[in-house]
């Protein structure tokens, strides 16, 4: 079979689902193998610059890992390239901590197993009801039609706002202490997803 589809308007060629499915996946390859060179060169600057925490590490690997994932989005014309990232990084951040060894065992696995259990579910969701690369989430799609930013400022405007709201998260997180208002905060972030 032709690696070209057409879309629901007939208009003009699009990927297959698989072929889409291809390019998403060697996205997340090419940022994960990215966010491996960002711990290199951290970590051999060590000695120039000091030693990152874990949190810095993780933080400067995901920067670079969702600047490639970005950098496809922008290459494919469609910000739905993120859709699954989401809910992968948590899951390659979250082997990352865990090889650390910080922590009981049984803490680390219950946190990795959770993780992966929360982006392995959502990731599940997407890629069941994903169609292609030409099926764009109608967020973004109305995001760009209803500010007029066009198609790259709907990806500026959506970034800015994820990640404002996940800053926020991670402040409240590491500055507030009892667990049931931790808790709270978690629940909150989540639900959405759910």
């Amino acid at each position: 079979s032709s690696d070209l589809s057409s879309t629901n308007d007939g208009a003009k060629p699009a990927l297959s689902r698989s072929a889409g499915f291809a390019r998403i996946a060697a996205a997340y390859v090419v940022a994960l193998a990215a966010s491996f060179v960002t711990w290199l060169v951290l970590y051999a600057g060590h000695e120039s610059f000091g030693m990152p925490s874990s949190l810095e590490f993780g933080g400067a690997m995901d920067l670079v890992a969702t600047i490639v994932v970005f950098l496809f989005s922008v290459a494919l014309r469609n910000s739905s390239t993120y859709d699954a990232y989401w809910s992968v990084a948590p899951m390659a951040l979250a082997v990352y901590w865990a090889a650390l060894g910080e922590g009981t065992m049984v803490r680390v696995v219950l946190v990795v197993a959770l993780v992966w259990w929360w982006g392995a579910r959502l990731t599940w969701n997407w890629a069941r009801t994903w169609t292609g690369l030409h099926h764009e989430d109608w967020r973004y799609v109305d995001l760009r039609n209803q500010t007029g930013a066009g198609w790259l400022g709907a990806i500026v405007v959506g970034l800015t706002a994820a990640a404002v709201t996940l800053g926020l998260g991670q402040f409240l997180l590491a500055f507030i202490r009892p667990l049931w208002i931790r808790l709270a905060i978690a629940l909150a972030f989540v639900a959405p997803a759910a």
